[in-house]
């Protein structure tokens, strides 16, 4: 029953492609500053938008679910600024995290190397296997 449905759909869903294609290798279409291929390609969007509604409607569903959401955690904002020949980096709202190097790079990689433990990082050298 459901194999029916399914094979079904898929099939007016190709002959409903193979139209389209067709209408859109015609020359006519794209005569008047293809005034026509847009106003076809619009009315195609929309159209194709629907027919694929059985399709996304369920994907959005799955998607959303919070199985698919990803969020970060606790998301950090470093704020770096220049200070004199150095940049400095500090985490908002913790200053005592900081550091310093010579290009906006150094100093954030500085940062994150000095306090991994407050961005739960793990740095495995080539050679580590743990």
């Amino acid at each position: 029953m459901i194999e029916n449905i399914v094979a079904q759909y898929l099939s007016a869903l190709l002959e409903y492609w193979k139209y389209d294609v067709s209408v859109f290798t015609n020359t006519w279409m794209y005569a008047l500053f293809f005034i026509p291929v847009c106003f076809y390609f619009v009315f195609f969007m929309f159209k194709w938008f629907i027919l694929l509604l059985p399709i996304i409607i369920p994907l959005k569903i799955i998607f959303r679910s919070p199985l698919f959401t990803f969020k970060l955690r606790d998301e950090k904002k470093i704020i770096t600024h220049k200070c004199g020949e150095t940049f400095h980096c500090v985490l908002k709202d913790k200053p005592e995290i900081w550091a310093n190097g010579d290009t906006v790079d150094s100093a954030l990689g500085n940062l994150l190397l000095n306090h991994k433990k407050e961005f739960n990082i793990k740095v495995l050298y080539e050679g580590d296997e743990t």
